[in-house]
């Protein structure tokens, strides 16, 4: 026997996707669609000896059962061998025995990590938690050499829930959010820090990158929100000498980011080296 795989559904319900390597390979596809061809026409359990499909390369044998959860498919276990008639009856049996044995176990993980990813998931704008941030900061601080935290706050959020109403006012929170998203690095973590608070944890850079990300964003906000919102925003940084602790890099970062609402809104404020100054 060549290869023995499973594979899930994609959103669509289609199995033609998978983790395998095999998946993976053009010459997956055929036998992927194949099989499910047959599952759509309601043959959820395929036990073929021969198949001769000039698609087909290298493989002959095939069977696949489903793996179901209260009636619903929720993926399929496919084994395939290349010459004809490789598979018994017997071993057909075996691998139904198998799948449903094992989905109960590989469902239960599924839900386990859908629910670990809720846990560090703020529901709404689909960004971190503020725990999830914590512990990103806590673990870059040792291990790291420097780091820089921005804090922003929507300005006048409290009067676009009055003008507009609490779902506008949603949809506002998720721009800024999807609008932070698209505009810091692969490996920063952007976090709803509370409210209409949100936060970005920048890992290994300068205090000058720190700064730039943060005028990015707040001119993209101000550029791409519907209604148009700005926000204000509060920078801190850290380097390795002179190191100071979590707590106090989020209590830097949470003063520049009052002075910059005392100031007038819609500003940048550092706090740094003892500092606080807008840039």
């Amino acid at each position: 026997m060549k290869s023995v795989f499973s594979c899930l559904p994609t959103a669509s319900g289609s199995f033609c996707q998978a983790a395998r390597r095999f998946f993976f390979d053009h010459r997956s596809e055929p036998y992927i669609e194949w099989v499910e061809k047959r599952r759509q026409s309601g043959n959820d359990i395929l036990f073929a000896g021969d198949v001769c499909v000039s698609a087909f390369g290298s493989f002959r044998s095939i069977m696949a059962a489903p793996m179901q959860q209260n009636k619903e498919t929720k993926g399929l276990c496919i084994a395939l061998a290349s010459e004809p008639y490789r598979f018994t009856f017997e071993m057909f049996k075996l691998l139904e025995s198998l799948v449903q044995h094992s989905t109960l176990a590989f469902m239960n993980a599924m839900l386990r990590e859908e629910l670990e990813k809720m846990v560090v998931t703020d529901y709404l704008t689909k960004l971190h938690t503020r725990r999830y941030l914590d512990e990103v900061i806590q673990t870059s601080m040792g291990s790291d050499a420097s780091g820089a935290l921005i804090l922003f706050d929507i300005d006048n959020f409290k009067q676009i829930n009055d003008v507009y109403g609490h779902q506008t006012g949603d949809g506002v929170l998720v721009q800024v959010a999807e609008t932070v998203r698209a505009n810091i690095r692969d490996g920063d973590v952007a976090a709803r820090w509370g409210g209409e608070e949100l936060a970005v944890y920048l890992p290994k850079v300068p205090l000058s990158d720190a700064i730039s990300i943060a005028r990015r964003i707040t001119e993209k906000v101000r550029e791409q929100t519907i209604p148009t919102v700005t926000v204000s925003c509060g920078v801190s940084w850290w380097e390795r000498q002179g190191c100071e602790d979590a707590k106090q890099l989020f209590k830097r970062a949470d003063a520049a980011l009052y002075m910059a609402k005392e100031m007038g809104k819609n500003c940048i404020f550092v706090h740094d080296d003892g500092h606080v100054y807008k840039v």
